[in-house]
């Protein structure tokens, strides 16, 4: 029976590739697990789970939800994000059948708000609101649960029966302190019995209850249950295009877009690959699991696979190598590489930029000069601070020495997080005005093209002198005597080429009659093979 490897099953005696979000299938191609990122569902690979699934990073399948939810973040009853029954109310991420005490049904929200602290049941968020009171409280005249019916609002009764004033900012209390609040003055907003003058991370000012109000669970600040501010609580980021916090893609922790390459730290069981801002379940060929630091560290790149950092710590090696103990060494000569193995070695010189390499070209190295760090993709390249001479990309050594941060995608990257639209319209204008330049160089050009084609005699000098007497043969190019003599001056302006062609095809200068002279001239378009030839009047001279 064939083996096949990783993403292949057999068929017929040969391997075949499973689904591309596949990892591994059986022999009729249905898959049993998927590759990062997708999560296996009927036997499916998916990159998002189906209403009562939610995604287990886990297992990386399509696991249920509890039977309470419709849609839901995990598998517990408080893990529900809607409701499976249209009539139930959501409160903490649980479902009821009506708002549980100490709670209202918001009829904008749909879901069950906080009543104020003093109230066991409420129709409002206000402490005037309470249908019915807390333990230990009494509900007074004005619709306000107090501790006694002889003490005022913003007081309290003592051990010895005597009304006290509560702290300046509760407005209705249990002690002198202001950490034994019931309510709060206007401008302070109650929490944990706390009246506080802002609501920290977590929460949002509810003007009406005087009271911090928790957030959205997917917000790290908010000013509204649903209206995320720009920070996000874990697992979430900020979308500035709909102004809300959006999942991230469910390997990533913390995250600046949703996609899987949009990391900056990974949840459990999971390793950062820092130069690809990507989370790995297992680490990609060239890298190793660092436990300690979770993330995927590059081996050394004479290493095709390792399992520790360093040349000595080599499992398997790249085509040309040879694996000594641990140790990848090339079958050449330093500064060449195999071209191939069998029957004999062939060897030819590395890229000028590697000091070793593994192939061909400056993508290849495995060794750089000391002045340069190496890329995952096998380049050397100076750091950018570097006072040598260095290519477009560069290492961006701010950020680390221990690998090769290109500088040209770090700067790409910090553009789209901090303003995604400001990049996209800089890079609009520059597109804009380059294609402005190019049409207006290339009219320029085709202005400045060569005038019509003409031929013929043009007369260069004054003309107005007489002429007593005119010969057609000397005037047609009997020689420069006549010219010199009555001061007229003739230029023939037939190009090259033309002077090549036949006679009958050259210009004439001829006197009428009347004698009026007359020239013929040849006119024709560039590039034009058909020329039309004409007689006119441009000149005349009167003889007397």
């Amino acid at each position: 029976m064939t083996t096949c490897p990783d993403e292949h099953f057999s068929e017929d005696g040969h391997c075949k590739r499973c689904t591309p979000d596949c990892k591994k299938c059986d022999e009729h191609g249905i898959c049993s697990e998927c590759n990062n990122h997708f999560f296996l569902h009927l036997e499916v690979c998916v990159v998002k789970c189906p209403v009562d699934f939610y995604e287990d990073t886990r297992s990386q399948t399509c696991s249920r939800c509890h039977s309470d939810c419709a849609e839901c973040d995990g598998p517990d009853p408080d893990d529900c994000v809607s409701c499976a029954d249209s009539s139930a109310v959501l409160y903490g991420g649980q479902c009821f059948e009506e708002c549980p005490d100490g709670t209202y049904h918001d009829m904008d929200t749909g879901d069950c708000q906080d009543c104020d602290r003093t109230c066991q049941t409420c129709k409002g968020s206000s402490s005037s609101d309470c249908i019915t009171c807390i333990e230990g409280m009494v509900k007074n005249k004005q619709g306000h649960c107090v501790t006694h019916w002889d003490c005022p609002l913003s007081s309290y009764q003592d051990k010895r029966g005597a009304c006290r004033h509560c702290h300046k900012s509760c407005h209705l209390c249990t002690g002198p302190t202001q950490h034994e609040c019931l309510s709060c003055t206007e401008s302070h907003y109650l929490l944990n019995n706390t009246c506080l003058d802002q609501c920290p991370d977590g929460y949002y000012k509810d003007e009406d209850g005087w009271r911090c109000v928790p957030c959205h669970s997917s917000c790290g600040t908010c000013s509204g249950q649903y209206e995320c501010s720009r920070s996000c609580d874990t697992g979430y980021y900020f979308s500035a295009s709909i102004e809300a916090c959006l999942r991230c893609d469910p390997s990533c922790k913390v995250c600046v877009g949703s996609e899987h390459t949009d990391c900056v730290t990974c949840q459990r069981n999971y390793f950062f690959l820092r130069a690809q801002g990507r989370c790995y379940f297992s680490c990609p060929e060239g890298y190793y699991k660092n436990s300690d630091e979770h993330t995927c560290d590059r081996c050394h790149p004479t290493c095709k696979t390792c399992k520790e950092k360093g040349a000595l710590k080599c499992e398997s090696c790249h085509f040309g190598f040879d694996n000594l103990n641990g140790i990848c060494v090339s079958k050449c000569l330093t500064g060449e590489y195999a071209v191939t193995e069998d029957p004999e070695v062939v060897c030819k010189p590395c890229d000028d930029s590697c000091i070793e390499c593994k192939g061909s070209g400056p993508n290849n190295c495995t060794e750089c000069p000391a002045s340069t760090l190496i890329t995952p993709e096998g380049r050397c390249l100076y750091c950018c601070d570097s006072p040598l001479p260095q290519s477009v990309d560069c290492c961006n050594c701010t950020e680390t020495r221990e690998e090769c941060i290109v500088r040209s995608h770090f700067i790409l990257k910090q553009m789209e997080y901090t303003d995604r639209p400001a990049l996209f319209i800089t890079s609009s204008i520059l597109m804009v005005l380059a294609l402005g330049g190019g049409v207006f160089f290339f009219l320029r050009s085709r202005s400045k093209a060569q005038p019509k084609e003409k031929s013929g005699y043009e007369k260069l000098a004054n003309s107005s002198k007489p002429i007593s007497s005119f010969d057609p043969k000397r005037a047609s190019g009997g020689g420069s005597s006549y010219r010199q003599e009555h001061g007229i001056e003739y230029s023939d302006r037939v190009e090259k080429e033309e002077e090549e062609e036949e006679d009958e095809d050259e210009d004439i200068v001829y006197m009428g009659q009347d004698g009026t002279v007359y020239r013929k001239f040849k006119y024709g378009l560039l590039e034009d093979d058909d020329e039309e030839e004409l007689e006119y009047d441009d000149e005349s001279y009167s003889f007397r």
